[in-house]
């Protein structure tokens, strides 16, 4: 049976969700939990440089004894999202450990032995698959399964993008999806990735693998890192209702969106011209995408 990254949970269409919180940052809810969960696009940066206020909250998360884990669905491995993190200013001293959508899929990958797959992604993306027993080919006759990393697309490339999945269908090749997003904000644009690509590729008809959020596995993961405190001392923080907030939510803990960042256009009317919250509209979302966070902020701060 597929995963998808776009399912969402079941709501009770009869029973509204009750009325959404909006913080000012986290200190208005952070003495309730011991472990933080934190998306790092569009939350702690815009894919260029930090928000103005992720130093000094993770700042303050740390000097009140909170540990803290990065949640990616990059495809990038750990070691290369430390070294990115550092190159923008962000020290390894704010933040206990990283997970990522990439390792997951590299470990998928481990157990392919031998196998050859077509790789659709960038050179930014080879350490997913350098040092294991398979081979890359850029020819989709020749492989025997899909690795589909790819990165955020100009509309150009969607169509023969396309034409190689119809390869990939007639030959019933599988697919391992490294990042389950369906969209990513780089600086101020958006562009479609490989959660988008891979769920064209299942409505084709074709079985995919999905390694990342909203899926459980990485938060299993991301809890035994922090040292397995209860659920109800974690909070994650997140910039997606479909990825973040299902994933927290299907998880069984609590969530934070992130209001800038992938949802900013649709949602930014919901801030009034003078402060403050339209209440209805912010339901409105919660509503659309069935999964209610425990509260709203306008960007990171403490």
């Amino acid at each position: 049976m597929n995963d998808h990254s776009h399912a969402m949970p079941q709501h009770d269409t009869d029973t509204p969700l009750p009325e959404p919180r909006f913080i000012p940052g986290l200190s208005a809810i952070a003495e309730g939990y011991d472990a933080f969960i934190l998306d790092i696009f569009g939350v702690l940066h815009n894919g260029v440089e930090l928000y103005s206020g992720t130093i000094n909250c993770l700042e303050h998360l740390k000097a009140n004894g909170k540990s803290i884990c990065l949640v990616s669905n990059t495809p990038r491995l750990k070691d290369g999202i430390i070294e990115d993190l550092d190159a923008i200013g962000l020290p390894q001293t704010l933040y206990d450990d990283i997970v990522t959508a990439g390792d997951s899929a590299r470990a998928k990958l481990e157990t392919l032995h031998g196998q050859c797959g077509y790789f659709a992604g960038i050179e930014r993306f080879h350490a997913l698959f350098e040092g294991i027993d398979i081979t890359i080919t850029d020819n989709i006759e020749r492989a025997d399964f899909i690795l589909n990393a790819i990165s955020g697309q100009q509309d150009k490339e969607v169509p023969h993008i396309q034409t190689i999945w119809e390869t990939g269908i007639a030959r019933n090749l599988p697919m391992v999806c490294a990042n389950p997003d369906m969209v990513v904000n780089i600086g101020d644009r958006q562009f479609q990735c490989a959660g988008t690509f891979a769920l064209q590729y299942e409505q084709m008809g074709g079985h995919v693998s999905y390694h990342g959020k909203p899926h459980p596995q990485i938060y299993t993961e991301a809890r035994k890192r922090l040292g397995m405190p209860p659920k109800d001392k974690m909070l994650a923080v997140g910039d997606s209702f479909k990825t973040d907030m299902a994933g927290a939510c299907h998880f069984g803990i609590d969530c934070v969106l992130n209001m800038v960042g992938i949802h900013y256009e649709e949602i930014k009317d919901v801030i009034k011209p003078r402060g403050g919250i339209d209440s209805d509209r912010l339901t409105f979302f919660t509503q659309q995408y069935a999964v209610q966070p425990t509260a709203f902020m306008h960007h990171l701060e403490w």
